[in-house]
């Protein structure tokens, strides 16, 4: 196949995982971008259904952000809210001040959180309709293997927000 030309991505071309990814500047840390076309050839067209996320990355990091919030405020239901709760039992207070900024856990909330967590990864997804941008944030890659992920469907609507691992 061709490589694909994109100004933000540099020229996009499948390796035999159907995967292509490279790495960005984003918020002053590198941004790994991996575009996942499995079922389908990778094309100029289905590259083009994607590449909004990576063209306008602050505003997506934004609109995960909010959802996140939201998620947060939802309580013990939400992903986020679990998130925070797991990482202030499991880490110890060095490991808090790295990676919260702060020792103490009940001086971390949401808002603390938000400072701190960070855009790593995103994957996109172009054949793939109910989550086509996956966004993915971690507190330390070096201290957790769990992360928040925001997920996006094609109407660029976040379509849920999950911890995984």
């Amino acid at each position: 196949m061709s490589r694909i030309p994109h100004p933000v991505l540099g020229a996009a071309e499948l390796d035999e995982d159907g995967c292509w990814e490279t790495e960005i500047p984003f918020a002053g840390s590198p941004l790994r971008l991996a575009v996942w076309s499995e079922e389908a050839p990778l094309d100029a067209a289905s590259l083009a259904r994607v590449t909004g996320f990576v063209d306008e990355l602050a505003r997506f990091d934004a609109l995960a952000r909010t959802a996140m919030r939201r998620d947060y405020h939802a309580g013990d239901r939400g992903w986020v809210q679990r998130y925070l709760e797991y990482h202030l039992e499991e880490l110890d207070e060095a490991e808090r001040r790295e990676c919260l900024g702060v020792g103490d856990p009940r001086a971390v909330d949401i808002d603390v959180l938000m400072d701190r967590i960070h855009l790593f990864s995103v994957a996109l997804y172009p054949v793939d309709r109910d989550e086509c941008a996956i966004f993915d944030y971690t507190i330390g890659e070096h201290v957790t293997q769990y992360m928040i992920v925001v997920k996006f469907d094609e109407s660029v609507e976040v379509a849920r927000v999950d911890m995984e691992s």
